[in-house]
């Protein structure tokens, strides 16, 4: 019987597409001296068992170390700031005499603003150079105004009409009160700044 065992022989047979063992192919497999196809065992300090159990335990530990600190953030983020407050502490009286307590000078006094009714036509008056507040007060809504010191300000029956005035010349000031929805003014009354002395 003769045998043809060169390499060109086995060609056809190997070329059929079929592997030449059972396997997945993903596990290397060795054929070395003995012939055997036992899977290849490699060497290294990575690839024990229990290293690789170690690479994963530290990888659960990182991993679980990011989401606390995420949630550690996010709860600092979200509740509000409470107002700090300063520490009581308790003081002891010193054993001297209470200091002196100084008087504050006095406010300066406002006057009460100056009030004019417009129905009846009146007059108020101040003296040149002083400062004060004159409220008209009116029987309808309106404009009131003051035309020779252009002033002019709105009001009703529950809202006077409010000028701030300071006059520096002594004189007699017409005011005018326009009733809401007519184009005619009506004499509210009279400013009259008088001299000093």
């Amino acid at each position: 019987m003769n045998l043809d065992r060169s390499p060109v022989a086995l060609r056809p047979r190997l070329t059929t597409g079929l592997p030449l063992h059972r396997g997945s192919g993903l596990v290397p497999r060795s054929a070395r001296a003995r012939g055997t196809f036992t899977p290849e065992r490699p060497s290294g300090p990575n690839v024990d068992g229990n290293t690789i159990r170690a690479v994963h335990l530290r990888r659960a530990l990182l991993l679980f170390a990011i989401v606390l600190a995420m949630a550690a953030l996010a709860a600092s983020l979200s509740r509000p700031l409470e107002p700090r407050r300063a520490p009581v502490t308790h003081r002891q009286a010193p054993d001297r005499a209470p200091s002196t307590v100084t008087a504050r000078p006095p406010s300066p006094v406002v006057p009460a603003p100056l009030e004019l009714d417009a129905a009846r036509h009146g007059a108020v008056r101040v003296a040149a150079g002083d400062a004060a507040t004159l409220e008209v007060s009116v029987p309808a809504p309106g404009v009131v105004a003051i035309p020779d010191m252009g002033l002019s300000d709105t009001a009703d029956r529950f809202t006077p009409a409010r000028f701030e005035i300071f006059a520096s010349s002594p004189g007699r000031y017409e005011l005018r009160f326009t009733p809401a929805g007519s184009g005619s003014d009506e004499p509210a009354g009279r400013l009259v700044v008088t001299s000093r002395g």
